[in-house]
C-alpha cells in the first residue's frame, strides 16, 4: 500500500555546499577599512532539500540538523507558506531560521509558494563549536537554494564585515576589505 502511494509522488532533490572559514587578520580590521586574507577550509555545511511534488491542503517543511557525526542537533517543522512554527527542538534556532526564511521569501517572491511538502538536511562537515561558519555556510546554503545574494539575508543589523560569507563561495583564498556597508 505504501509504495504504491510513493510511486505517485514525484521527488526532487537540490544539494548545495559552502565551505567553512578561517580569517588570518582581525575582523577588527576588517571592520576598519583594511585588507585581510580569508582561507575557505576543506570542510564546511551541506544542505539538502527535497520536494514532494504532491500536493497538500497542509504542506510543511520538515528541517533537520545533522552534526559531524550525523546526529540531529536541530529539528524544526514550519507550516507553509507562512513559516509558522509548527515544532522546535531550540527556540532561539529556530526564530533565526525563520527570519532567514523569511527574508528568502521577501527577495525571492517565488520561494516556498508551492503547496509541496519539503523536507531539508544540513550536515556540518566540522564541529559547531569550532568557530568555522555554521551560521555562515547556513546563510550561503539557503541564499543558494532560494536564488538570492547571501548578503540580502545578513541585512543592515549584521555586524560582522561579510568576510566568512564571500569564504563560503570559493575554494581558493581571498584577499577581503570591506569598502563601504551598504544599507539594503
Amino acid at each position: 500500500m505504501i509504495t504504491s502511494m510513493l510511486n505517485n509522488v514525484k521527488m526532487n532533490r537540490y544539494k548545495y555546499f559552502c565551505h567553512g572559514k578561517l580569517l588570518l587578520t582581525g575582523e577588527y580590521f576588517l571592520l576598519c577599512g583594511s585588507m585581510g586574507i580569508a582561507l575557505p577550509t576543506i570542510k564546511g555545511q551541506s544542505l539538502t532539500v527535497f520536494n514532494y511534488e504532491k500536493n497538500c491542503s497542509y504542506p510543511l517543511l520538515h528541517w533537520k540538523s545533522l552534526d559531524e557525526f550525523n546526529h540531529v542537533w536541530f529539528e524544526a517543522i514550519f507550516k507553509l507558506p507562512s513559516l509558522d512554527i509548527y515544532y522546535e527542538t531550540e527556540k532561539k534556532t529556530s526564530l533565526f531560521l525563520q527570519r532567514l526564511l523569511l527574508l528568502s521569501k521577501k527577495n525571492q517572491k517565488k520561494f516556498l509558494t508551492d503547496s509541496f511538502n519539503i523536507n531539508v538536511y544540513t550536515k556540518l562537515e566540522f564541529s559547531i563549536d569550532w568557530g568555522l561558519g555554521s551560521s555562515s555556510t547556513l546563510i550561503n546554503n539557503i541564499a543558494k537554494w532560494a536564488n538570492i545574494s547571501p548578503y540580502l539575508l545578513i541585512g543592515n543589523d549584521f555586524l560582522g564585515s561579510g568576510y566568512d560569507i564571500a569564504c563560503g563561495n570559493t575554494s581558493r583564498p581571498i584577499i577581503y576589505q570591506v569598502h563601504k556597508k551598504k544599507n539594503l
